[in-house]
């Protein structure tokens, strides 16, 4: 709620407790005609925040619309029951196969010549056939490829993907876990650092590669020719 009000009002909300949080801003939406937008929602099973968040809502002006996005049909179903209101649902479809192995071999390629690493495009197509038209997994995968175009490399990623069933997050989280491993260990340190930080945290690339210092994570090198900042910097 407090991120909604700051979005309205361009300042940071000086009222505390959740009271006084939706008595302001009920008060500067009261009768107007608003467009909010919730995106990537996942929380299915706390409807009493939902009624929190809703209430200041519900003065609103006819008309005003709520867009929100989600993988998930039962928070699109809880959060219309909240608001008692019509719900039109808009089911966005993934990319057909062919369009998704087009994406996937420019996200792996990157601006080599397909062509001349003919003998990893059926790898290739046979990885972009496990992401289900899913353009997100997509170009996570093929970014993580293109690190490495080398016939062990690739095809290690098809046998970790080729028994593997279940929903695009089962598969996101493969994906990443392989990218993941393959970082050099320095750089793997300096990732699960970063889980430190509630989601949506944002901070200057400066200011993070002050704390990875500050944490020891990143060293000179051997020969001394690069500082620590222009290693974080990469």
């Amino acid at each position: 709620m407090k991120k909604i009000l700051e979005a309205v009002t361009k300042e940071k909300p000086n009222a505390d407790t959740l009271q006084a949080l939706q008595q302001i801003l009920k008060d500067k939406l009261d009768r107007k005609k608003v467009l909010l937008i919730l995106d990537d929602v996942w929380e299915d099973n706390k409807i009493s925040e939902w009624e929190n968040l809703m209430a200041p809502l519900r003065s609103i002006q006819t008309g005003s619309k709520i867009l929100l996005t989600t993988r998930m049909r039962s928070v699109a179903d809880m959060v219309t029951g909240v608001m008692r209101s019509r719900k039109d649902y808009l089911h966005l479809n993934g990319l057909n196969e062919d369009e998704n192995c087009m994406l996937f071999k420019k996200c792996a390629f990157g601006g080599l010549n397909p062509e001349d690493y003919a003998h990893l495009l059926s790898v290739a197509e046979k990885i972009a056939k496990k992401f289900r038209g899913c353009p997100l997994v997509t170009k996570i995968a093929g970014g993580h490829l293109r690190s490495n175009v080398t016939d062990e490399h690739w095809k290690n990623l098809e046998r970790q993907l080729e028994h593997l069933e279940g929903s695009t997050d089962v598969i996101v989280t493969t994906v990443l876990r392989s990218s993941n491993h393959h970082l050099p260990e320095q750089l793997q340190l300096c990732f699960r650092y970063c889980s430190i930080f509630p989601k949506g945290q944002k901070f200057k690339k400066e200011d993070i590669v002050k704390m990875w210092m500050g944490s020891g994570l990143i060293l000179q090198t051997e020969g001394g020719t690069k500082r620590p900042e222009d290693m974080g910097e990469r």
